[in-house]
């Protein structure tokens, strides 16, 4: 920047965009956009690092470097590249104690990623680590700052980048482990101890706990790498062991490196969090790096005899954070050591007896987090599953086990009362992943001693549900007092944690563990729990849903999916006793007995909790386990009445939840259970009778259509029936899953409903909210899922089918674009583009999908129903691309009779898609995916109906395919290839063969009107792919076919655009660039057969490889 005049105008343009808003800040950026786009500005904001003092200027000068180089790479010689790292680091260095926390932590990040890009290829860029510890022999700030710039250098090699390959990432991680890693970890450690041995007792103590907190931060980065370079994120979360390198081992297997991290623990309270994380990282070391079984022995009792410490004094428990971390480390302690070797250290006893101690006071703690108590129970899972049953180290552990049940089950009553009284806010009750986590843990550590488990939850049931009668009782006639209900809301969340545990109890009874006596505690505890259900839902009924327990209701649910798995089905009722207890208190004998009560559980639900849609969620999830569980009970349900009364009565209007208009999914789902029901046994008379209600709600709206009455027909009671109705039948449909099934159905629908369906959606076109169901109904009609559309070979039901199809989306799409659906998208358009394009400016951060109509466009209402409609259009492309793809129509029939169904079916499918701006479509992810999915399937089965497409139509197609070809999402680039493949494979085979003269005429105008200008144009686009280090991921395989063709097609405009493409690369990479691409049609002819494609294939791959090495 030559003059200061120019860096003061820098620095309030940056003041501007960073703090100010509205039109200034957008002048502001829009000044300082090239800084982001232009490489001639590199220097310039080089410059201006150097001079200014303005954080905000500094900070947009670091941030248009992190844009500008990294996408750039290729265009910086190797000198420009480390003179910038080199630039950056003196930066860094020189400022270190008067940077803002922010622009240093930009500075780093630029520098880290600089030496990333470079790590692989520049000797200077990989030098980092040794220029940044002269750092540690400067001052105190920096050696702060050097431990930051190793911390954020750990994150960014260890993140795989957007665009890169595993193989790539693996690259770029083993050669920082082999290179740098370890100096860095050496560097952590011998800055913690010269902290602890007091060689920093001068500087200020606050100073000397930010330089401990880095230190131990690049330490846990250290042992949190992925040193084999394969492991995901959700892989570094489990407790997998570490794969720390052999060179590695000394300092591991040393007691002073584990000594020191431990007195860092206890040194201060402000790192005692991050040291204790860090030792459960050094818990996890591999085994095999151990030298020996005794040395790997000793460094397992010198971690018991620091938990034995911890909790004999108690050090740092008072910290919430450490206190979690503790409970962490001993439950990583466990999963890296089985008990056989646990037991095997001198200290295991006083350790085992001190963490269930600790364990025991954990639970009796109300203040204990969920998320401690799910690891200590984890830690008790883990000890109870891998210890055999029998012998002294079970007898040593059962009363351990006993006692931390007891406890826990005690812990979860007093908690339901201190969250009723407000001193605990964390309800595991109310937040489900926090209860399912600690369910998970609860049944192996409630079955290693199932008798002692077993009878304590007994003993806690019987006196909480007599005083829940009671309370239920004392409401009733109290005329529901507040103090009573209050105190009844204790009693449900009570005994919701009891029927909780119990159906873990229930759920730990396996194939190889069945036991009789267990059988029968099974069987006591589902007497409680059936005994409840019957009192709850009297309570249900009286007092109706708000005034019930959802606590309650759902750990109902819970227990009886657990006990339909572990004793219902065709083997469990041989061998479980459960029900000598069943049947002797309750009289449920057998499993169908139990079924029986399950199913009028589920009819209660139903209509009592019309209005939940989590319960009405968990009963349907329920009722699909006992019609499609393995060893299925679905044989056992015929014998169950309430089933006939759900087939027989689903129409009638005695299932609330079917009159709720919210409860669209839930009752797609219930139909798809009954359809799976009626679907059992190919009984058409059963099925008939099954879907009479429908065929009279048919009836009704036939005579309401025929009547003509508007007021009717415009109702939304009227509109509401049509939503669920076909709501109702996509639900019985996807439940047809084999070929006789589906065919039943189509007989039932096609002749006698049809042609209403096509009159319904006439009538309700422009009500997307009514036709979209009928659209979504039609489309799952001509899906072909496993192929279950199969008629007869003399069966023209096929034919019929698309012609039906081709109806009802000619029908759809006439009266869109017959009734102003062009113009209002038009009008749309102008203010959604505006506002997706204010939205995706530098300085904001709304996404184009937050821009609503304003003022001065559409109102909000009519925007919404145009996305709805996108909605329907996008059900119209989907239901072709099926019928297209489905292999069940003979579509030669079509042009051979001189029928117009298929014709009129693309053009009108055509015809709504270029109806809305392409920019526009874009902004609409399922519409976008649909539209090139029906291209690539339109290509493939019907290129000819797609070349007599007009001008204007084969225009917006060829250029919407060459936008996917640079779309960065996966399956719109696949498939825009595979459309352009399709199209360039007929213009090849037309061109060889010499063939049907009219297609060939058709062809040509096609060539010589739209393609010629727009293939080549595409043929660019393919050659430069791979040029571009963000599109390094896409699929080699869907490029090289259609780059194949262009190639064969269009071989004189290739051997232009490459010489234009070299002419384009800076001078350094130019003539290994033209190497790449001689090379690519190596022993390549001009022909498209198997072979030729092969090895073009193969010439593809290396040139891609030849590129990443330029």
């Amino acid at each position: 920047m030559a003059t200061d005049e120019e860096l003061a105008a820098f620095e309030r343009l940056a003041r501007t965009a960073y703090l100010d808003i509205g039109a200034a800040r957008a002048e502001a950026e829009a000044e300082l956009a090239p800084f982001r786009t232009s490489l001639e500005t590199v220097e310039t904001s080089r410059a201006v690092m150097v001079r200014t003092r303005e954080p905000t200027a500094l900070l947009y000068a670091t941030q248009a470097l992190m844009w500008l180089v990294p996408n750039n790479w290729s265009a910086f010689s190797v000198h420009e590249r480390n003179g910038l790292r080199s630039f950056v680091l003196e930066l860094i260095y020189e400022r270190a104690r008067e940077l803002e926390p922010y622009n240093e932590t930009f500075l780093i990040a630029l520098l880290v990623r600089l030496c990333k890009l470079g790590w692989l290829d520049e000797s200077g860029m990989n030098s980092l680590v040794d220029d940044v510890s002269t750092f540690f022999n400067t001052s105190f700030a920096h050696c702060v700052l050097g431990m930051r710039i190793y911390e954020q250098l750990i994150q960014e090699i260890n993140q795989q980048w957007t665009g890169h390959s595993p193989i790539e990432h693996r690259k770029y991680v083993t050669a920082f482990r082999d290179s740098a890693l370890s100096d860095i970890y050496a560097s952590s450690l011998t800055l913690l101890r010269r902290l602890v041995s007091g060689a920093y007792g001068n500087e200020d103590p606050a100073a000397q706990e930010a330089l401990a907190v880095n230190a131990l931060r690049v330490v846990a980065e250290c042992f949190s790498f992925d040193f084999i370079g394969t492991l995901t994120d959700d892989q570094r979360a489990k407790n997998s062991s570490l794969q720390i390198p052999d060179g590695w081992r000394e300092s591991i297997e040393d007691p002073d490196t584990l000594q020191l991290l431990f007195t860092l623990y206890s040194h201060a309270a402000v790192y005692s969090s991050k040291a204790l994380e860090v030792i459960t990282l050094f818990v996890a070391v591999r085994r095999s790096l151990f030298s020996s079984e005794d040395v790997r022995l000793k460094y397992l009792n010198q971690h018991m005899q620091f938990v034995i410490n911890v909790l004999e004094h108690s050090v740092a428990l008072g910290d919430e954070e450490c206190y979690h971390h503790f409970c962490q480390y001993i439950s990583r302690l466990k999963s890296q050591f089985h008990v056989t070797y646990l037991v095997k250290a001198p200290a295991y006893e006083q350790w085992i007896f001190a963490v269930a101690n600790f364990s025991v006071v954990s639970f009796e703690s109300i203040g204990t987090s969920s998320g401690s108590i799910y690891h200590i129970l984890h830690f008790w899972n883990a000890m109870c599953m891998s210890t055999t049953n029998g012998g002294v180290l079970t007898s040593k552990l059962e009363p351990l086990v006993a006692g931390l049940v007891e406890a826990f089950v005690a812990s979860r009553l007093n908690l339901v009362v201190a969250v009723a009284d407000h001193q605990v806010m964390d309800d595991p009750l109310s937040s489900p992943p926090l209860l399912e986590e600690t369910l998970a843990a609860f049944p192996a550590l409630g079955r290693f001693h199932y008798e002692a488990a077993g009878r304590y939850v007994l003993s806690a049931f019987d006196p909480l549900i007599d005083q829940y009668m009671g309370a239920v009782q004392a409401a009733h006639d109290s005329g529901g007092a507040p103090q009573v209900l209050f105190q009844l809301g204790v009693l449900e969340s009570q005994l919701a944690w009891l029927v909780y545990l119990a159906g873990g109890l229930v759920s730990g009874r396996t194939a190889s563990r069945k036991n009789p006596d267990e059988d029968m505690l099974d069987g006591h505890l589902a007497v409680r729990v059936f005994q409840l259900l019957s009192t709850s839902d009297q309570v249900l009924s009286e007092r109706g849903q708000d005034h019930a327990s959802v606590h309650l209701e759902r750990a109902l649910l819970y227990f009886m999916k657990k006990f339909r798995k572990a004793h219902i089905g065709d083997q469990a009722l041989s061998l479980s006793r459960a029900y000598a207890a069943l049947g002797s208190e309750l009289n449920l004998p057998d499993s169908a007995a139990v079924l029986r009560v399950m199913i009028e559980k589920i009819c209660v639900n139903l209509s009592a909790w019309s209005s939940n849609e989590d319960l009405l969620s968990m009963t349907l999830s329920l009722f699909m386990d006992l019609v499609t569980a393995p060893y299925t009970s679905l044989p056992l349900l015929s014998k169950v009445a309430a089933i006939d009364y759900l087939l027989h009565s689903h129409g009638s209007g005695e299932l609330a939840f079917l009159a709720d208009a919210g409860n669209a999914g839930p009752r797609k789902q219930f139909y798809h259970i009954l359809g799976i029901v009626i679907f059992r046994d190919d009984n058409i008379a059963k099925f008939d009778a099954f879907m009479q209600c429908f065929g009279e709600a048919f009836a009704s709206i036939a005579s309401a259509l025929e009547a003509d009455d508007a007021s009717v027909l415009a109702s939304p009671q009227f509109q509401h029936a049509l939503q669920a109705l076909f709501l109702d039948l996509t639900g019985v449909l996807t439940a047809a899953k084999k070929d006789n099934h589906y065919r039943i159905f189509f007989d039932w629908i096609y002749h006698d409903f049809a042609p209403l369906i096509l009159a319904l959606v006439e009538r309700y076109y422009d009500n997307p909210s009514v036709v979209n169901p009928m659209l979504v109904f039609w489309a799952d009609l001509v899906n072909n899922p496993s192929r279950r559309i199969k008629f007869p070979p003399a069966s023209p039901n096929g034919i019929l089918l698309f012609k039906a199809t081709s109806k009802i989306l000619v029908a759809y799409a006439a009266q869109l674009l017959q009734n102003g659906f062009p113009a209002a998208v038009e009008e749309f358009a102008a203010v959604r583009l505006a506002a997706a394009s204010q939205a995706q400016g530098p300085s904001s951060d709304r996404t184009a999908a937050d821009g609503d109509a304003n003022a001065e466009g559409p109102s909000h209402a009519l925007a919404a129903q145009l996305e709805a409609t996108f909605s329907g259009i996008e059900l119209c492309l989907a239901m072709l691309r099926l019928s297209f793809s489905g292999d069940y129509c003979c579509f030669g029939v079509f042009d051979l009779y001189d029928d117009k169904a298929l014709v009129d079916a693309i053009d009108c499918a055509l015809a709504l898609v270029v109806a809305i701006p392409f920019e526009l479509l874009l902004l609409y992810p399922t519409l976008c995916s649909g539209y090139y999915a029906f291209l690539e399937v339109l290509a493939k089965t019907h290129t000819r109906e797609l070349l007599r497409q007009s001008e204007e139509t084969l225009g917006r197609i060829l250029l919407s395919l060459k936008s996917g070809l640079q779309s960065f999402q996966r399956r719109i680039f696949t498939q825009s290839c595979g459309a352009l493949e399709f199209l360039t494979t007929f213009q090849y085979e037309m061109a060889s063969a010499g063939k049907h003269p009219e297609l060939a005429e058709m062809l040509q105008k096609h060539l010589d009107s739209q393609a010629a200008a727009i293939y080549p144009e595409i043929l660019e686009v393919l050659a430069s792919i791979y040029l571009l280090i963000d599109n390094s991921r896409l699929p080699q395989w869907a490029v090289a076919k259609p780059f194949l063709n262009f190639i064969v097609l269009y071989s004189n405009e290739f051997e232009r655009i490459k010489a234009d493409i070299v002419a384009r690369e800076p001078p350094h990479r130019r003539e290994r660039i033209a190497e790449a691409y001689e090379t690519l049609l190596d022993d390549v002819d001009s022909t498209l057969d198997v072979k030729n494609r092969d090895r073009f294939g193969r010439r593809l791959a290396a040139f891609c490889r030849m590129i990443k090495e330029v």
